[in-house]
């Protein structure tokens, strides 16, 4: 299903500026490897869901989204991602989820509030603002998926990866701790 009231060349552009903003700061946090699993996996997740719910058609807004999932665990997990990046996934899950149930009016309005107050929230507490919006992004993605549409499953798809990445997190981290005793860099 294209993304309610937007479609042909105001889709296209619109999931190419979210691929931009999002997957540039999700290639930062997670590298290369991580952001094109995220891709692939919510893509697959997304277009077998699209097949299986309704008429299918989720292209890149589903695989962008299974990026942004991944980047919201890392966030979770304690890697500091770009503000704008995070903030985009909000914008992404609520243009869609708001599109869907009420307008595109409503939307709009609710997404600028939101980058205020994200904003405002960031500058006195950015942890807590940075995970509030990746809770607010979750329950979205749940509202999408009781609501049988297809981007939801392919956000769930993106975090369904979430102990993966962990387990390779803790991995590179005890992997980083070695090294740097080794080279008498620890204390």
């Amino acid at each position: 299903m294209a993304s309610p009231g937007v479609s042909g060349t105001a889709q296209f552009v619109s999931n190419m500026l979210f691929l931009a903003v999002i997957g540039v700061g999700a290639e930062w946090v997670l590298g290369p490897r991580w952001w094109l699993a995220g891709y692939a996996v919510g893509g697959v997740a997304g277009q077998a869901t699209g097949y299986w719910l309704e008429p299918p058609g989720g292209g890149t807004s589903v695989a962008v989204l299974g990026v942004a999932a991944l980047l919201a665990v890392a966030v979770v997990l304690g890697e500091r991602a770009p503000s704008v990046s995070l903030m985009f996934v909000g914008y992404f899950l609520a243009a869609i989820t708001l599109g869907l149930l009420v307008n595109f009016g409503v939307a709009i309005v609710v997404i600028v509030a939101g980058a205020w107050c994200y904003q405002f929230a960031r500058s006195r507490r950015p942890r807590r603002a940075d995970l509030t919006l990746v809770g607010v992004a979750v329950l979205a993605a749940a509202v999408l998926i009781v609501a049988g549409d297809h981007h939801g499953w392919a956000f769930a798809a993106g975090l369904a990866l979430g102990p993966l990445y962990r387990l390779a997190h803790r991995r590179r981290a005890r992997a980083q701790g070695r090294d740097g005793r080794a080279l008498g860099l620890a204390a």
